[in-house]
């Protein structure tokens, strides 16, 4: 369990408050935070329905939280990467009470934050249109400050983007993820990205001349929708590394959730962690797509759907739903992804879950989509 200390520094285990009562570190603590009772938080996890066939691909797992805000007059400070939480007085700056997590509640913080991010990434990546994938690596012979720093890194790969767009003397829409290698620890980037069709790369050659593709785990070439192997192609002006890079191939949605998966691999830290709490999780260019949302009564009429697009919504009832204490925490929900990028759900029933405990993610004061 977190302990609590007080602004001595002394670990709060049993207080009496005005009325004699025992209080603990715990209760002291969330005297420090107010509910946001009249407002919500919406969490959801959608299905999609691709060329006009409902795929069931995904549950949804809906919950409306009551979120929670620090009380008027204090504000609160991270520390030691999020495992030393303190309350501060904004008059006096002092630290009134401080929460120091365990192990264990540090990495449920950590693992639950990174899922975040994550879902942010890929709902983002889906409201766009993208034609290629990369993966761009740092020898360190080459690039020995990229390699290991990620603020070098970062610069190395906007040098790289920028000489792409003077290149081709057009725009290169991208969205990048930096990881860390498993055997050598060094930097690297998985790049989703989207040129104009009239930009035509050249296909890689072995050594011998023998022309590339993209293999599997066995050996064999992967092949595209139409049955065709991938060409594995030369990525211009990257001088950093190795590099990695193929057209989009079959459904865009595996390239993104490769990428994505990234994000929550690995049990150390990424390397955008390693430069604090407000570091972005993930690179993207400016002005991509945003997914537009509409939640909709069953008799509402729709801004985006046509009415056979609505009876397809009813049409696809919930077939699961998941019960917790007497309480139905979990369904289906139904939605697709239009040829703009927006994205379209249909509201089904869910429970309103009070939230009284205040340990959780829940209590920054966020607000729904």
């Amino acid at each position: 369990m977190a302990k609590y200390y007080d602004s001595t520094g002394d670990e709060i285990l049993n207080h009496k408050n005005h009325s004699g009562q025992k209080v603990t570190g715990h209760d002291i603590w969330l005297s420090y935070w107010v509910a946001l009772n009249n407002k919500t938080i919406t969490y959801d996890e959608v299905i999609q329905i691709d060329n006009n066939v409902i795929e069931l691909k995904k549950y949804n797992k809906q919950r409306t939280l009551t979120p929670f805000k620090i009380k008027e007059g204090f504000t609160w400070k991270i520390f030691n990467k999020g495992k030393r939480i303190s309350i501060v007085d904004k008059q006096t700056g002092e630290i009134v009470i401080t929460k120091i997590l365990n192990d264990e509640e540090h990495l449920d913080k950590e693992s639950k934050k990174r899922r975040r991010k994550k879902k942010s990434f890929i709902e983002k990546a889906k409201a766009n249109t993208w034609t290629h994938w990369a993966t761009l690596t740092f020898s360190p012979e080459i690039a020995p400050n990229a390699a290991y720093d990620y603020e070098e890194a970062k610069e190395a790969f906007m040098e790289w983007r920028k000489s792409i767009v003077r290149k081709y003397k057009s725009d290169v829409k991208y969205m990048a993820v930096a990881e860390y290698g498993g055997e050598n620890n060094r930097i690297h980037w998985h790049v989703l990205l989207k040129f104009n069709d009239n930009i035509k790369f050249e296909q890689a050659k072995s050594n011998k001349g023998k022309l590339l593709f993209l293999m599997n785990g066995k050996g064999r070439n992967v092949l595209d929708s139409k049955g065709k192997s991938v060409p594995k192609l030369i990525i211009p002006n990257w001088k950093y590394g190795i590099t990695n890079f193929y057209p989009i191939y079959n459904k865009i949605e595996r390239a993104i959730n490769y990428i994505a998966q990234y994000m929550t691999a690995g049990e150390g830290s990424l390397p955008y962690e390693e430069q604090g709490d407000n570091s972005k999780s993930y690179l993207a260019s400016k002005g991509l797509n945003k997914i537009e949302k509409e939640y909709l009564e069953e008799k509402a009429e729709s801004e985006f759907l046509s009415s056979e697009e609505r009876t397809k919504m009813r049409e696809a009832n919930p077939t699961f739903k998941l019960i917790d204490n007497n309480e139905e925490v979990m369904n289906k929900m139904e939605g697709f992804y239009d040829d703009k990028g927006h994205f379209h759900t249909k509201m089904q029933t869910t429970k309103t879950i009070n939230i009284n405990n205040k340990e959780s993610e829940e209590i920054t004061n966020e607000t729904s989509n």
